[in-house]
């Protein structure tokens, strides 16, 4: 990913909320900006240039939209990590995966993955391109998720899923102070 910054320095993440995500993609294209990840029917991230980010941000407020610039260096799960796939995948190609053995959802589709294959090529395929985390939480509603835990740093994910299925309850692992809390959590939910 450092090689990605490299070749294009001065990235970043953008949330935009208020106008339908198609319109949202044809002015990120205009400005030269991407969707990096769909999180709703007129709420997205972008990923961009700084510049190009903050040239899509005027227009897009002009249009009524709210946008906020994200706490990100780098503008993941978009072309501009085509630096970052070859060295990426060679890594992936190193690991001695195993066949799922659960249920596990391609961020890039929201499509269930059972074989080592299309993990490693799913897996490498999500640092360029878009995030479908609106299909995301939509197959885990489908599939009778009832409880959901978000590992990564904060709670954007969780306070998302909440939002968009509110009988998934769904809480990040930030939310506790101690490994054991969270453990008590998932136990209490799942007996």
């Amino acid at each position: 990913m450092d090689a990605s910054l490299a070749q294009a320095p001065h990235q970043g993440l953008m949330s935009v909320g208020g106008v339908e995500a198609g319109e949202v993609e044809e002015l990120l294209r205009r400005h030269g900006a991407f969707v990096a990840i769909v999180t709703g029917f007129d709420t997205l991230i972008a990923g961009g240039r700084s510049d190009d980010l903050l040239a899509a941000q005027r227009e897009l407020e002009g249009l009524g939209a709210r946008t906020g610039i994200l706490p990100v260096g780098i503008a993941s799960h978009t072309p501009l990590m085509e630096p970052a796939l070859a060295p990426f995948t060679t890594a992936l190609n190193a690991v001695d995966f195993r066949a799922p053995a659960c249920a596990v959802l391609a961020g890039i589709s929201g499509l269930e993955i059972h074989d080592v294959p299309s993990a490693r090529s799913t897996l490498a395929q999500q640092l360029t391109q878009t995030i479908r985390w609106s299909s995301c939480m939509d197959a885990c509603a489908e599939r009778g998720v009832g409880v959901a835990l978000e590992l990564g740093p904060g709670s954007a994910l969780s306070r998302m899923l909440r939002e968009r299925h509110p009988h998934i309850e769904c809480r990040s692992i930030s939310d506790f102070r101690s490994l054991a809390g969270v453990v008590h959590w998932l136990r209490s939910r799942l007996d």
